[in-house]
């Protein structure tokens, strides 16, 4: 089951299923993303285990959709999740961005800037249309270019510069802390 977890004012967290057929895609991940992600799910699966039948992964049904299999639901794996395995409140992430980037001097940045950070990249690289509108699910590249093209003829150049000095003070910070440990 493919599935979005989204936040409904007052009703906390449900399933859905995505808009369109294009949402449902896989993408790849660059080699050192993944060996996070690799180091954190081991972790996660040392607290899973520690915790035994209190780590419960749930979510809401959303309301008018077909009902969940518990035994399918209890096999969905969340990359993030609160304490206990249930699916951690997107704020949480958001919030944990911004005390991150103000704790090390880092212009702030919205989960989803990610998302046009990344696109804008790929397009400045010379990346072609339609690979990067597949990429974000867009159904139709014309899509992706109404979004990105204005910008990228405006500040291409700013934005790779930008993108060069969050990296670069990303990975000050990052090996200045590496030294004090």
């Amino acid at each position: 089951m493919t599935v979005l977890i989204f936040s409904t004012t007052g009703q906390g967290l449900s399933l859905k299923k995505p808009k369109t057929e294009t949402s449902k895609r896989i993408i790849a991940v660059p080699g050192s993303v993944m060996d996070l992600l690799k180091q954190h799910k081991a972790q996660q699966a040392a607290r899973q285990l520690k915790l035994a039948n209190k780590w419960r992964p749930s979510l809401k049904q959303e309301e008018g959709t077909a009902p969940i299999d518990k035994e399918e639901e209890r096999k969905t794996e969340h990359i993030f999740t609160a304490w206990n395995g249930e699916v951690m409140h997107p704020d949480t992430f958001n919030n944990w961005l911004t005390k991150f980037t103000t704790a090390n001097k880092l212009p702030h940045i919205s989960p989803h800037a990610f998302r046009h950070m990344s696109a804008t990249f790929a397009l400045v690289q010379g990346v072609n249309l339609k690979s990067v509108s597949s990429r974000l699910g867009h159904s139709k590249p014309s899509t992706t270019s109404d979004i990105y093209s204005h910008a990228l003829k405006r500040v291409d150049r700013d934005i790779a510069d930008r993108m060069e000095t969050f990296i670069t003070a990303a990975k000050q910070q990052t090996d200045t802390q590496k030294g004090q440990a």
